[in-house]
């Protein structure tokens, strides 16, 4: 049980963030950046990212939370982000503390992201994004460890419902996460001790991530970004 849950649910994250591909793509919407270099490096922070399991009772909130990623060109319709979830410990990078209904949890990412698209669907009522979580590894997922010793997997999936909602906010982009429908399985003996099911397909990830540009990986050069419907 050296994995830690990922608590979001995201959200960015989750957070994050997290809808399945549809043909009947009603628009999208497209990141652009005036950087003088070939690539754009994005930085995000949100300080609400919650991840639920409304049937369980359970909640896990990270009050700080940091997504970080990178994307060539002047324009892209996707971006891959890691999410950081309240600050590092010890010498794992990716583990973390957050905030639960019960107590602590720590949050380990296992090598998963976030993959932000710019399609928009009938299904997300037109103007919610597809978000996807993916993970390096065929079987790797989030882990969410809660104090207790019960632990939430969330693997690598498609919500199926909700996603996200860009909005131009300066230079910057806020982005704004409503997933839900998001598949988890539990397991520990505090787990079944407290009742929980060992699986759902209920959980809910919400967010709001301001995202800024720059041109350098030491973040000291902001550029510009714009959301654009093509």
């Amino acid at each position: 049980m050296t994995r830690k849950l990922k608590t979001l649910g995201l959200g960015l994250l989750a957070a994050f963030a997290l809808s399945a591909v549809s043909a009947s793509a009603a628009s999208a919407d497209e990141i652009t950046s005036d950087t003088q270099t070939e690539v754009t490096h994005l930085t995000g922070v949100s300080h609400d990212n919650v991840f639920e399991i409304p049937s369980e009772k359970q909640r896990f909130e990270c009050t700080t939370s940091k997504f970080s990623g990178t994307f060539s060109g002047a324009a892209t319709d996707e971006v891959t982000v890691h999410p950081t979830y309240n600050g590092t410990i010890g010498v794992t990078p990716h583990t973390t503390h957050c905030d639960s209904s019960s107590g602590t949890v720590v949050v380990d990412t296992n090598g998963c992201d976030y993959k932000l698209t710019g399609e928009t669907n009938v299904e997300h009522n037109g103007k919610e994004a597809e978000v996807h979580i993916e993970c390096d590894q065929p079987g790797e997922e989030i882990e969410i460890t809660g104090s207790s010793g019960c632990t939430v997997d969330v693997p690598a999936q498609t919500p199926t419902q909700g996603g996200v909602r860009y909005t131009n906010d300066g230079n910057a982009i806020i982005v704004d996460a409503t997933a839900t429908g998001i598949e988890w399985t539990a397991h520990g003996f505090i787990c079944a001790f407290g009742g929980i099911a060992t699986e759902g397909h209920d959980a809910i990830y919400t967010g709001s991530v301001t995202v800024q540009g720059y041109e350098d990986a030491a973040h000291t050069k902001e550029v510009n970004l714009d959301i654009n419907e093509t």
